[in-house]
């Protein structure tokens, strides 16, 4: 027999805290448009339209998409190039429309926020931990390849020639991490009956992996999620 157990991508404790928020998410939203028609969303053409948009214009695209595909496009909410952000305004910083995907993963944190502090009644997490709530909304949402994919981002510490130990961090974009995320991700698409073969193939490769264990981490987990999901 072989001697090694599998192990699970996350710890007891971390999963349970995980699939409980989830569940109390379910329960709440589960008979709304916002997560009922909620699917994966995944980065390219198939899913954005953008066209050969640039700048402000492109920023303004991606936000009334995702607002779309996030099930809010008749929240009073408006994009404004400012680092700002008021009651109904989001500000984004000049020139992450370079980069769609990291936009795309702002806009979900903050528009799942905004949904979150709509709802009533009080979730099982400290309040503390409403940033790391609003993540796993947002993978309910259908965007968790966008949200795993930008959640640490490699960043060099010295320009020019090879690195040498110390000379790079990571840098965490969101309150959750990689493997978290990828865990939110394996429960969406089990609630949702989808495999994972298109989350498969535009997660980058470390994630990737570690979906196939989420996935079988899901027989733990499947009755109690579906039960939740009743009516999604």
């Amino acid at each position: 027999m072989w001697p090694f157990k599998r192990q699970p991508l996350l710890d007891d404790d971390t999963a349970r805290w995980h699939v409980d928020n989830m569940c109390w998410l379910l329960r709440n939203l589960a008979r709304t448009s916002i997560v009922r028609e909620s699917r994966l969303i995944l980065p390219g053409p198939h899913s954005y339209r953008l066209g050969k948009a640039t700048g402000e214009e492109l920023a303004l695209l991606i936000f009334e998409q995702t607002k779309a595909f996030a099930g809010m496009v008749n929240w009073p909410l408006a994009l404004f190039p400012s680092i700002y952000e008021e009651e109904d305004c989001f500000g984004f910083a000049s020139g992450m429309e370079d980069n769609p995907y990291e936009l795309i993963a702002m806009l979900v944190r903050k528009l799942a926020h905004r949904l979150l502090m709509s709802l009533e009644g009080t979730p099982p997490c400290d309040e503390t931990e409403l940033n790391a709530l609003s993540e796993v909304l947002g993978c309910l949402m259908g965007f968790g390849v966008f949200l795993t994919n930008d959640a640490t981002s490699v960043i060099t510490l010295r320009q020019g020639g090879r690195m040498s130990v110390g000379e790079y961090k990571a840098d965490v974009r969101g309150a959750l991490s990689e493997r978290e995320l990828v865990f939110d991700l394996a429960m969406f698409l089990t609630i949702r009956d989808l495999q994972p073969d298109n989350a498969f193939r535009y997660l980058e490769p470390l994630p990737s992996d570690n979906l196939k264990t989420a996935m079988k981490d899901m027989n733990s987990y499947r009755t109690e999620l579906k039960a939740a999901a009743e009516g999604f």
